[in-house]
C-alpha cells in the first residue's frame, strides 16, 4: 500500500510498520488530507475509496485469522454534511440538505464499497458474525428533517470558531477564541 509511485500523496499516513495491525488507523480520517488538500480533483479522491476498502478487508481478515469471530463495522455518515467541509467547499449544495452532494457521493460510495468488502469476508469466512452498521442512513435522515429530532442547528458546529458554520480551519474547539453553543442538544454536528 505504501509506493513510492502512489498517485495519493497522504496515503503513507494510513499504514504505522510498529503497528501490529498496521491498518488498524482506517478510519474518516483517511479522507481528510485529500479533502482539504490542494490539488486533488473529486474524482481522485473517488478513486480511492478501494484502497481504503482494500485496507479495511486487510484489517478484518488479520483480525478474524487472530479468531476474532463477531465483527461490527461502522460506514461512515454524510460527512458533506459537517462543518468543516462545508466551510471548505461552500458549493454544490443540496437544496434539500444544504449539504455538500459530491463529498456526500463519497461517503455514500465508501458506504457501499464497504459493504461489498464485507460481503467477501462474509463468504471467505462463514464462521465469523461479521455486521454493518448504516450511520449515514439515519444521520441524511437527522439533516433532511432537524425538527423531528429537536434540531434547530443542523449544519452549524456547536463549538468552534468564526465563520458561516461556527467553524474555522485555525481555531479548534476547545482552543483560546473557540465559541461554545449554549445548547448542545439543538444542533446536529
Amino acid at each position: 500500500m505504501v509506493n513510492a509511485k502512489d498517485p495519493f500523496p497522504y496515503s503513507h499516513q494510513m499504514v504505522n510498520a510498529k503497528d501490529p495491525f498496521p491498518y488498524s488507523q482506517m478510519r474518516i480520517n483517511d479522507y481528510t488530507p485529500l479533502l482539504v488538500g490542494k490539488g486533488v480533483s473529486s474524482t481522485d479522491i473517488q478513486s480511492y475509496v478501494p484502497v481504503v476498502e482494500q485496507a479495511i478487508g486487510a484489517l478484518l481478515d488479520s483480525l478474524i485469522q487472530r479468531r476474532a469471530e463477531t465483527i461490527s463495522v461502522a460506514g461512515i455518515y454524510p460527512i458533506g454534511c459537517s462543518a468543516t467541509y462545508l466551510t471548505v467547499f461552500q458549493q454544490d449544495l443540496g437544496p434539500k440538505t444544504g449539504c455538500v452532494e459530491w463529498v456526500n457521493d463519497l461517503a455514500r460510495r465508501h458506504n457501499l464499497q464497504l459493504q461489498l468488502e464485507l460481503n467477501r469476508l462474509r463468504r471467505t469466512h462463514r464462521h465469523s458474525k461479521i455486521s454493518y452498521a448504516d450511520y449515514y442512513g439515519p444521520m441524511m435522515h437527522l439533516y433532511k428533517h432537524p425538527g423531528t429530532f429537536g434540531v434547530r442547528e443542523k449544519l452549524a458546529a456547536c463549538c468552534g470558531g468564526e465563520g458561516p458554520y461556527n467553524f474555522s480551519l485555525s481555531i479548534s474547539c476547545g482552543s483560546p477564541g473557540s465559541s461554545l453553543c449554549s445548547d448542545p442538544s439543538s444542533y446536529a454536528g
